[in-house]
């Protein structure tokens, strides 16, 4: 176990990340709030994405930096805590020294954990979260001893909470602790009777009051910082009833689209432009906004390019939302969405516009026709999953910004840039209308190459003008990295108003900043021009020995991916013998109580994504199932050690006849 911990440890602490730098959605956003953190300013200055996503993979990042350690350093120290404390429980609900060694040293080999190109997600973290909290469960209903049970039940609330603050997921957890209290609660009724289980309950509902309280201790701040800085006591405005009420009310508007994969056709939204009148104004953002957003998901509706498919739209709408003006404050977003989802439901139920059943969520409406899909995609999630596919081990290699990338190497983790990429331009700066239309960014023709173009309002532009008595101007700060292939490539700005303007790109210049060259309505600045993977800094080259690091991650996922579903099988047949012969099976009680939550976790997992890969987008991959690799390591483990378990009974039982 010493071996596996440092090879653990030898690998992760020098694997380079993906340094997605203008993924304003995912990877830049944890890091701006990490920011942000740090300079004692909570999540930033609010807008569209400062609430979107749970704040624990940026708090753990701002946390280590105060101690000097990198944010992915943080997060595999969890991890491997999460895989400590399965091993310690894991043995002591019975299960054989030698498996739990190797349930700890799998764990730690996860597939999933090297497989996702290293970027700064909350993969990693979260599944530290579900296994900690799984972990701490078994203890709080397998322990006697009051005290340990206790403490047991703190855990247990507070890493649910983690997982919580982590990802807006929650289903497929808590199906595995209803799972593993109600399979326990099962086998004590029958062990020691229903009378002898109930005598149990001031233990339980102390320990679910323990539980509770820990949950709450662990979200309750966080709520409160939003409180106190957005004037908004949520964790998240994706999980906030307000938002799910306005989504679930437009996605009832009209018939389901024929693609299956468009929560909110374009002709159900202009009918509800008609009769909402809070979305005044709305029209012409949407009309912008929803033509960058519609690329997304194009395979999936190939007759309907105009419409924004699946989880895309929620984004969408929200960026039309806040070009709107509805996102100044998390109190005016929170009000918006409140009034749309009444003002929406109050039309359907005058019969001003055709709606269909109900809803305050934001999962799509599956119909009955498409349940063969969904029974399919179940299907293929969970082979998917047992079998523990993902995508080849490699070192991740990033560009971008030198000074921003730096600061990601310094904050996150390794990062490396490839040299032999062809030079491009790190763009970013703030572009405005001065006549209040948002301004957005196209390209103008097929002789330059944009990747990594992230936008956001510019709340700091328009306070800059406002302090200037230009009241209501529209501004849009962007960030790119631009190739041109020719002499005159260029960019367009333009607005709902009509402007269109061009912008050179090919006469820029290393260093280069200042005013764009724009007519009147719009002004905008280049804040840097900064040439890509030119004079690249030592600390932005491979480390040493990474070969040896990519070869024993390689190896050691191989080595899972053939060896794990093998056991998933010889677990399948230890949990059918212990349901055949549990009277006499009474020291694998625990441990079958572990497999079937963990057989849970696996299935459950599977079904929600296999729902989402059929209503939204194709998500039937590591990204999406990898957070179950855990338990699917979990099931087959401690299920073979069952199938041996009864194995050796049966033998001795054999030799013994034998012998007499």
């Amino acid at each position: 176990m010493a071996v596996a911990v440092f090879s653990y440890l030898f690998v992760v602490s020098g694997n380079p990340i993906s340094a997605l730098t203008c993924a304003g959605h995912d990877d830049a956003l944890f890091f701006k709030h990490l920011e942000s953190i740090l300079s004692g300013e909570w999540l930033g200055q609010y807008d569209n994405l400062t609430l979107a996503k749970g704040p624990m993979l940026s708090l753990i990042g701002a946390f280590s930096a105060i101690f000097g350690v990198t944010a992915k350093i943080a997060e595999a120290i969890i991890y491997l805590i999460a895989a400590g404390a399965l091993f310690f429980i894991a043995r002591r609900i019975g299960l054989h020294f030698a498996a739990a060694a190797a349930l700890f040293v799998f764990i730690l080999f996860n597939p999933y954990l090297y497989s996702s190109d290293n970027r700064y997600l909350r993969g990693f973290l979260y599944s530290a979260f579900a296994i900690l909290t799984v972990a701490q469960a078994m203890g709080t209903i397998s322990t006697l001893n009051k005290r340990a049970g206790g403490w047991f039940a703190a855990g247990m609330g507070f890493f649910a909470g983690c997982a919580f603050l982590t990802r807006e997921e929650d289903i497929w957890i808590l199906a595995t602790l209803v799972t593993l209290f109600v399979v326990a609660a099962l086998i004590a009724i029958v062990r020691m009777g229903l009378l002898g289980v109930l005598e149990k309950w001031r233990i339980v509902i102390l320990r679910t009051f323990i539980a509770s309280g820990a949950f709450v201790a662990i979200v309750c701040p966080v709520m409160l910082a939003n409180h106190f800085a957005y004037g908004n006591a949520i964790v998240s405005e994706f999980r906030s009833s307000e938002f799910r009420a306005a989504m679930g009310a437009l996605a009832r508007v009209g018939d389901i689209h024929p693609s299956g994969y468009v929560p909110v056709p374009q002709s159900s939204l202009e009918e509800v432009f008609k009769v909402a009148p809070v979305t005044a104004g709305m029209k012409e953002h949407w009309q912008r906004v929803s033509a960058g957003w519609s690329s997304e998901g194009a395979n999936l509706k190939p007759a309907h390019p105009h419409e924004v498919a699946g989880g895309w739209f929620a984004w969408a709408f929200r960026d039309a939302a806040a070009a709107a003006g509805h996102h100044l404050s998390a109190s005016a977003a929170r009000d918006f969405y409140a009034q749309l989802a009444n003002e929406v439901n109050a039309a359907c139920d005058e019969g001003a516009l055709t709606c269909r059943r109900k809803r305050a969520s934001l999962a799509p409406e599956l119909t009955v026709e498409r349940l063969p899909s969904l029974i399919v995609a179940s299907w293929n999630a969970l082979l998917y999953t047992v079998s523990m596919k993902g995508s080849q081990v490699k070192p991740a290699r990033s560009q971008g910004d030198t000074a921003t990338l730096m600061r990601w190497n310094q904050l996150i983790g390794p990062v490396v840039v490839d040299p032999s990429v062809d030079p491009s331009f790190f763009i970013s700066g703030w572009l405005a209308n001065m006549n209040g239309y948002q301004p957005s960014i196209d390209l103008t023709d097929s002789s330059i190459r944009i990747r990594d173009l992230s936008t956001s309002t510019g709340h700091d532009v328009v306070a800059h003008f406002d302090a200037q008595g230009k009241k209501g101007i529209g501004a849009v700060r962007f960030s790119m990295i631009v190739k041109c292939f020719s002499d005159d490539c260029a960019i367009s700005v333009r607005s709902a108003d009509g402007e269109k303007q061009t912008i050179p790109l090919d006469k820029l210049a290393e260093g280069q900043k200042g005013p764009i060259t724009l007519h009147p309505p719009f002004v905008g600045y280049f804040d840097a021009v900064n040439a890509v993977n030119q004079h690249i800094p030592t600390t932005l080259t491979a480390r040493p020995l990474e070969n040896i690091r990519l070869a024993i991650a390689s190896s050691a996922v191989k080595f899972a991916q053939v060896v794990v579903p093998i056991l998933v099988i010889t677990a399948s047949i230890g949990m059918l013998l212990y349901l055949m012969c549990w009277r006499q099976q009474q020291r694998n009680d625990w441990l079958f109580v572990l497999a079937t939550g963990a057989a849970t976790a696996i299935i459950v997992r599977s079904v929600i994504i296999a729902y989402i890969d059929v209503t939204s987008w194709r998500a039937i991959n590591v990204g999406y199932l990898g957070p179950a690799y855990g338990f699917v390591i979990i099931y087959s483990i401690v299920g073979t050690s069952i199938l041996v378990s009864i194995l050796n009974d049966q033998l001795r039982n054999f030799l013994n006849r034998s012998a007499a």
